[in-house]
């Protein structure tokens, strides 16, 4: 056998393993994400909310320990709810603090949302107040992805409806 052949062989078997292990963790992402939606049908809501869309996305993050730069960013996988509500805030939070996911999810989270209409187009922020982590703004970057969803979400605000994102990570 020569060299070449080898080689091509060598190369087409990398290939391969490479198509099969990129398969393998999207279908796997894929049964976990869908796992976790339906699990996420389950949790109770507040009487006092509306359901507006679902959501269900993965993101980057940096985990905050300041320690050095040797910490990479994280990834992480969100499913949730962007849902109206009428009421207190403090309120809902409370409501959703004693139920649970799963076992591998963390805990069911609350982010208050308003919508901005800016010079570049559409963004979500959270209310002036609020006390935020930058996880917070990650989670509100990737739902303005969601470009469908934010004429929806500015129309709703203008009729003075308050928005909240209910939502569950895994890793």
């Amino acid at each position: 056998m020569q060299f070449k052949d080898i080689f091509s062989k060598a190369f087409w078997g990398f290939l391969g393993a490479l198509a099969l292990f990129l398969s393998y963790r999207a279908i796997s992402w894929e049964i976990a994400s869908l796992r976790y939606e339906k699990a996420f049908l389950q949790i109770q809501h507040p009487a006092n909310t509306t359901y507006i869309d679902s959501l269900s996305f993965d993101y980057s993050y940096y985990p905050a320990t300041y320690a050095d730069d040797s910490i990479r960013f994280k990834s992480a996988n969100l499913v949730g709810e962007l849902r109206g509500y009428a009421g207190d805030l403090d309120g809902i939070k409370s409501f959703y603090r004693n139920q649970t996911l799963e076992e591998e999810a963390g805990p069911i989270a609350v982010i208050p949302v308003e919508v901005y209409q800016g010079k570049k187009g559409i963004s979500l922020n959270v209310p002036d107040g609020y006390l935020f982590n930058p996880g917070d703004h990650d989670i509100l970057s990737g739902v303005e992805e969601y470009d469908n969803l934010l004429e929806a979400l500015k129309s709703r605000q203008a009729a003075g409806q308050s928005l909240y994102l209910v939502y569950c990570l895994w890793q």
